[in-house]
């Protein structure tokens, strides 16, 4: 007798088995899409929490909000929810029922705002990009990059594992990331930026009050002094290089450990110039105050085309 059939009815038994967990597998998984508009008054706060995922914001010319998402999700999972209270518009997007679930939780934002609105957005995996808002933001999240462009209010952005590109922002702008770099263009108030293991970049801002620091990354400054403006710049592991207009006036209060001074302007140094020791060295008039300090880096002060 053979053992063929045996072996076919066998096969044959098992196959629905199979197919039948394969289809168990896929029916805890669906798509969920979302779509609400909440006519919202002056003076509303958009609140997004605990995102995963990507968000974008952009305006638009109605006094509403449009908070579209889509994301695959354990049916367990709480309905994402937008909900209108004391001028605050509060978004979530559900919770796991357990720990393991909160992978498959990623769910992406696409919002329509008015521009005069104000922005909190927190999350962990959440990259952030951001266009034409005029009122305050603050996005914080763990890992993502955050993107501000065309913003009109103040700003507070941190990341630990995302680089942070802001363009415009007035009044208090403040940016922070440890694995990423930061870069800061055509903003004006007090600036604040810091990193641990990236750069940080200014160009073309007219601050108040400049506070840069990055412990093993470069700062880069290009565009005119303020008059009145203060500027600190400091470095442990990297290079400080500014290039200004070479009218300008300002006086360099510069402290170096172990890296040389490069410039190609005429700037004239007071007092000892030897390594470790702060040194004052004057350009033009000496109106603008400018600190430097950097242990193992250099310092370049040079001319707008870096010559």
């Amino acid at each position: 007798m053979s053992i063929l059939p045996v072996l076919v009815l066998v096969v044959a038994m098992q196959d629905p088995a199979v197919a039948q967990d394969d289809t168990r597998q896929t029916s805890r998984f669906q798509r969920q899409e979302f779509n609400q508009t909440v006519t919202v008054p002056k003076g509303t706060r958009v609140d997004l929490r605990d995102c995963i995922g990507d968000v974008v914001v952009k305006t638009w010319n109605r006094e509403a909000v449009q908070v579209r998402a889509s994301g695959s999700r354990r049916t367990s999972a709480t309905d994402i929810k937008a909900v209108l209270a004391d001028k605050v518009l509060t978004i979530t997007q559900g919770t796991a029922p357990s720990q393991r679930d909160t992978d498959m939780l990623t769910v992406d934002f696409e919002l329509l705002v008015p521009a005069w609105v104000e922005l909190q957005i927190e999350g962990r995996e959440c990259g952030v990009e951001v266009d034409g808002v005029a009122g305050n933001i603050t996005v914080k999240n763990s890992d993502g990059d955050i993107s501000l462009r065309g913003v009109g209010g103040t700003v507070e952005a941190s990341s630990i594992d995302g680089s942070i590109e802001i363009n415009g922002g007035k009044g208090r702008i403040r940016a922070s990331s440890s694995d990423g770099d930061v870069t800061i263009t055509n903003a004006s108030g007090d600036i604040q930026a810091e990193s641990i293991d990236g750069d940080v970049i200014l160009q073309d801002v007219q601050p108040l009050s400049v506070d840069v620091s990055t412990v093993d990354g470069d700062v880069m400054f290009s565009g005119p002094f303020q008059a009145t403006s203060k500027y600190r710049f400091s470095s442990h592991d990297g290079d400080i290089m500014l290039n200004i207009p070479e009218n300008s006036s300002a006086t360099f209060t510069i402290r170096r450990f172990q890296g040389e001074l490069h410039t190609t302007l005429p700037l004239k140094a007071t007092g000892d110039v030897r390594s470790g020791r702060r040194v004052t060295y004057t350009l033009g008039g000496g109106v603008t105050q400018v600190e430097i300090e950097t242990f193992d880096g250099d310092v370049y002060i040079r001319k707008p085309d870096g010559k």
